[in-house]
């Protein structure tokens, strides 16, 4: 009877020795497995050329020129943004893979709905993965395009969310400057006041300086601030047809001002409308010419380039 009790206990024994032993290969197996911290990250990027974000029907591409960054062939890009995109794919770390039960879930949403990128060299592609993030977009996600196991990433010391970064529409990657010209190669600046009829601001250069019309004794460090502020003037947001309903209207309306800069290259030539202020809104919606491109700059950026003649005269 003992012995049978025995034999009884042993097996008891042994099933539970292989119970834990299972449970503790499969904890090192999904917890305690080694992560590729640098799974994702770009050490070097001095030879990537090309980037492409790719989204259902969407595509940005980025294409490095001898002039810098071009994105969908067409635009400048604003290269704080592509110093940012560099900035954290020189960053970002691989935090641990997807739990176990989110992995199915999270792999198809990556591969149906996330954004797939593509570093290339040439004609070489370095690296490519899907990005997205989870409902409350606390935790993003990348997935290596050629493999299946979907992980969390982060940046150390920030919180943000990364995978929204490569969201963006293509008009957040655009360059943000309304004027293509410096005051190093301005021509003339005039500032038209529609409603007037009335040119109340004329700047020009003229034997070897600039000159304000109808001021003989020119405040030169007022002017230069001026100058300086207008022609490196960042607009706030391109817009489109439709996107914002209330401006559609008004864009058909006559502009309350227009600036005019001419460059000595002529095909830097631009003109910029400023249409009247919307009630409670601190925006003013402008159109750039000749492109005919609509876009949103803050009122406080309105009123530091509204200037007339007698604003830079030299006060003794």
């Amino acid at each position: 009877m003992q012995r049978k009790k025995n034999i009884r206990l042993f097996i008891i024994f042994m099933a539970l020795v292989m119970v834990n032993t299972a449970v503790v290969f499969l904890d090192v197996n999904r917890s305690d497995q080694y992560v590729d911290r640098y799974k994702f990250t770009l050490i070097d990027t001095s030879q990537v050329d090309k980037i492409t974000l790719k989204q259902h029907d969407r595509l940005i591409s980025f294409e490095k020129t001898g002039e810098g960054w071009l994105v969908n062939q067409k635009y400048p890009t604003d290269e704080r943004m592509m110093g940012l995109i560099f900035a954290v794919m020189t960053s970002v770390e691989t935090s641990r893979p997807v739990g176990a039960s989110a992995d199915n879930e999270v792999r198809d949403k990556l591969s149906k709905e996330g954004v797939l990128v593509e570093f290339y060299s040439g004609k070489d592609d370095i690296s490519a993965f899907y990005t997205g993030g989870n409902p409350t977009r606390t935790l993003s996600y990348m997935m290596k395009k050629s493999e299946s196991v979907p992980y969390v990433v982060y940046i150390p010391g920030y919180s943000s969310y990364l995978a929204g970064l490569f969201a963006l529409k293509l008009s957040d990657w655009r360059n943000k400057k309304a004027f293509e010209t410096s005051w190093s190669s301005l021509k003339s600046l005039k500032l038209e006041s529609v409603k007037d009829n009335l040119v109340q601001l004329h700047i020009a250069y003229q034997n070897n300086f600039f000159k304000v019309a109808d001021v003989s004794g020119v405040d030169t460090v007022k002017m230069m601030n001026y100058l300086e502020t207008t022609t490196g003037l960042a607009i706030d947001q391109y817009i489109e047809p439709g996107e914002f309903p209330d401006y559609d209207s008004l864009i058909s309306a006559q502009p309350e001002y227009i600036i005019f800069i001419e460059d000595t290259d002529a095909a830097k030539n631009r003109q910029l409308q400023i249409f009247p202020p919307l009630e409670g809104k601190g925006l003013r919606l402008g159109q750039l010419l000749p492109s005919k491109q609509m876009v949103i700059i803050r009122q406080k950026k309105v009123d530091g380039i509204l200037a007339a003649n007698s604003d830079f005269e030299r006060i003794e």
